[in-house]
């Protein structure tokens, strides 16, 4: 069944370019098309369209929160 959940394999493909490559890493053909967005369906059924980096800020600091330490004074 190998392939059959593309959605996913593009996903860690992409994921593991911008670790390894940074945004510069990833040519514009492939990022401006999603123009920063990200589109999530909640356990309360509805959806939550955010901007990819506004996320990653909530990520993070749900991180540093969990993991009892303190933020810096631009993160809150």
């Amino acid at each position: 069944m190998c392939g059959w959940d593309t959605d996913c394999n593009a996903g860690n493909v992409g994921t593991v370019l911008g670790v390894a490559a940074g945004l510069d890493g990833i040519a514009d053909k492939y990022r401006a098309p999603m123009n920063d967005g990200i589109v999530m369906s909640g356990i309360s059924g509805y959806l939550n369209i955010l901007d990819i980096p506004t996320y990653a800020k909530e990520l993070a600091i749900l991180g540093y929160r969990l993991a009892k330490r303190p933020l810096s004074r631009g993160a809150r």
